[in-house]
């Protein structure tokens, strides 16, 4: 049977080369044919291996190991092929193979020598390859007759060929997330097989989970080895057989006898896993934990909040002062974080934000240490870069997945300003905090680590989000309010009450309503002070629309000067319950310091209500320190007729401009 099979071969061999030689247009045959059987050796049989032992890895959760699982295979002649389903002529070998759990994985378990779950998965792992291994030896024995030019057909269609290199492709390869997870510098094995080897090797033999610093090293040193044993051994074989060929190195580059001597023998993704184990797990740690930083950005309810912060305004209001506040000594309380209610998603974030940060001081210790490889090293630092790429994520994802809510619902803008203050008060002293932490006085994480030029962006985004709101809310009181009084200053001139006055009166109930409504939203979100502003801010919208129409009345009667006192009245104290829903003088008060134009909007009700003297009385008093001049005048004008009394006042009004 092998006789008839390598004259088949040879034939095979003949009318293929004689296709090329006569610019045939029709396929290479036996290329066509070892591919269609390369692909339903992987579909068939070692994809299905490859993917239940990762199944079964990853249902592994906790510290549970991955039980020992060796294949026996049996290697059997069908002398009658009449028995198979396939039409063969002559005796048949088969190759046969069955899962063993019992002594021999008993044996291999004890072999291991400790309880780690990560080297359990090392060695379950090894029984993957020897199983891939066995198939392409069979292969290569059996069905190929030991032909290196069949085998490496078959190679080409399962792992894949290696490029050349030039600046461009290693530097697109050194972007991407292949290169990370195991490519080779030298060339690209992207065949299904090598892609799968390397995604299940990355997958269950480096662990994603934090290791204790104390035993760090030590553990990867011990994964490191038996890595590289088992990948090392599998690939010297397939390149041997000629399933691969070992790609050449570039002139360019500069090894050492001992690197050039392995980088002859083994260039290829699985070794270089194994060779660059201390590297591949550190961004594997780095990726978990951006993993779950995204996961609780994108899939947690952003809208459920909790509270932190110091209750300043309850502290200052009581009749002891900051006495009892620590943080109060010298006017600390100016740096506190105030009371105010964050995302739950926000202080999740930065408590694992602290965990890397933590884990980075932990590894502090292998910087500088000669007895540590490099890449073990680098681990701090990239867990460093790690806590600051989540802020990054923060800002990245939360105004992209909830723009339209950030843009149109109050309450979530709040949220996300009261997030990005949040974040920026922290920042200022987060690298403070870790600095002195990191192990060694030249440790260069000592003299770099700081997240204070994080701060700038997470205001910029609180103020960006919380300003626009502000603004959209001040074109809505235009909009409810300012279309209504529109024709408001030309009413006043009239002796009774006419439909733009009630339509005035309708227009600032409606008015206080929608601020109310955005009360309502803020008071339990915001901080004392941001509420108070911005409150403040929209009252005096609202103050502007009326005053405007008021100080541009041409005639005022008497009449209207009752309503326009009565109105002003029920305005100024409608918003003083937005400050202070319990006291009305405390509200009042409140939103002097708040309001820009309460006190002129108080000054031009209480001018309703006054006669000439009065008038007089109270430009003495500073009543109408807040109202120009010429605003006063004009107001004298329009409200009382001609007289002397009149022309004297206005005349002092002049003398004083």
């Amino acid at each position: 049977g092998g006789e008839s099979l390598a004259d088949a071969y040879d034939a095979l061999a003949v009318l293929s080369s004689f296709n090329k030689s006569s610019d045939s247009s029709s396929n290479n045959k036996l290329e066509q044919d070892i591919s269609i059987l390369s692909t339903k050796l992987y579909d068939t049989i070692l994809k299905p291996i490859l993917t239940e032992f990762e199944k079964d890895c990853t249902n592994k959760t906790g510290n549970c190991k991955l039980p020992f699982v060796s294949y026996r295979f049996t290697e059997r002649t069908n002398a009658d092929a009449s028995s198979t389903s396939a039409s063969i002529k002559g005796p048949t070998i088969i190759l046969e193979w069955k899962k063993e759990e019992g002594d021999t994985s008993i044996a291999k378990a004890k072999a291991v020598g400790d309880n780690n779950a990560h080297t359990s998965n090392v060695e379950a792992w090894s029984d993957v390859i020897s199983f891939v291994k066995t198939i392409l030896t069979f292969v290569h024995e059996r069905i190929f007759l030991k032909r290196e030019s069949l085998c490496h057909i078959m190679g080409q269609v399962l792992f894949g060929g290696t490029t050349s290199s030039s600046t461009h492709s290693s530097l697109m390869s050194s972007l991407s997330l292949d290169n990370i997870m195991g490519g080779s510098l030298h060339g690209k094995y992207d065949g299904p097989l090598m892609k799968q080897m390397v995604n299940v090797s990355w997958e269950t033999c480096i662990p994603s989970s934090s290791l204790p610093a104390s035993d760090l090293c030590s553990t990867l040193d011990v994964i490191k080895k038996m890595m590289r044993k088992h990948t090392d051994d599998f690939e010297r074989d397939v390149l041997e057989r000629g399933f691969l060929s070992s790609p050449e190195t570039s002139s360019n580059e500069v090894c050492t006898e001992d690197e050039q001597k392995h980088l002859d023998e083994l260039i290829l993704p699985l070794s270089d896993i194994a060779r660059n184990y201390e590297r591949k797990y550190a961004e594997k740690r780095r990726l978990r934990i951006l993993s779950d930083g995204r996961n609780l950005l994108l899939k947690n309810d952003y809208h459920n909040t909790v509270e932190v912060g110091v209750d300043v305004s309850k502290k200052r209001n009581n009749g002891e002062g900051y006495k009892d506040d620590p943080t109060e000594d010298n006017g600390m309380t100016l740096f506190v974080l105030h009371k105010s209610a964050i995302s739950k998603v926000a202080s999740d974030l930065m408590t694992l934000c602290r965990h890397a940060m933590d884990e980075s001081v932990d590894c502090s210790k292998f910087i500088g240490d000669p007895a540590v490889s490099t890449s073990l090293s680098l681990l701090s630092p990239t867990l460093y870069r790690t806590a600051r790429e989540l802020l990054d994520l923060f800002r990245a994802i939360i105004p992209t997945a909830h723009g339209s809510e950030i843009s149109t619902i109050p309450r979530t803008a709040a949220v996300l300003h009261n997030d990005c203050v949040y974040f920026a008060h922290h920042m200022l002293t987060f690298g403070h905090e870790y600095k002195e932490k990191f192990s060694g006085g030249n440790n260069v994480l000592r003299q770099m680590c700081t997240f204070v030029d994080l701060v700038p962006p997470f205001r910029e985004l609180a103020d960006r989000t919380m300003g626009g709101m502000i603004e959209r809310q001040k074109i809505q009181i235009l909009e409810i309010v300012g279309s209504r009084i529109s024709d408001f200053r030309l009413s006043l001139r009239s002796n009774e009450d006419v439909l733009e006055w009630s339509e005035a009166q309708t227009a600032l109930t409606a008015g206080l309503y929608h601020i109310r409504h955005l009360s309502q939203a803020w008071r339990t979100i915001l901080s004392e002070d941001v509420y108070g502003r911005a409150m403040g801010n929209l009252v005096d919208t609202l103050f502007c629309l009326y005053l405007d129409q008021v100080m541009k009345a041409p005639e005022i009667s008497l009449t209207a000067c009752h309503f326009v006192s009565a109105t002003f009245r029920d305005a100024t104290r409608g918003s003083a319950e937005l400050f202070d829903p319990v006291s009305l003088e405390g509200g009042m008060n409140i939103g002097r310091e708040r309001c820009g134009l309460w006190e002129r909007f108080t000054a031009v009700s209480l001018f309703m209500d006054m006669s000439l003297a009065d008038i007089n009385l109270a430009l003495a008093e500073g009543v109408f320190r807040s109202v120009t001049g010429p605003e006063l005048s004009s107001l004298i004008k329009a409200v009382f007729d001609e007289s002397e009394k009149r022309s004297m006042l206005l005349q002092a009004l002049t003398s004083q401009q």
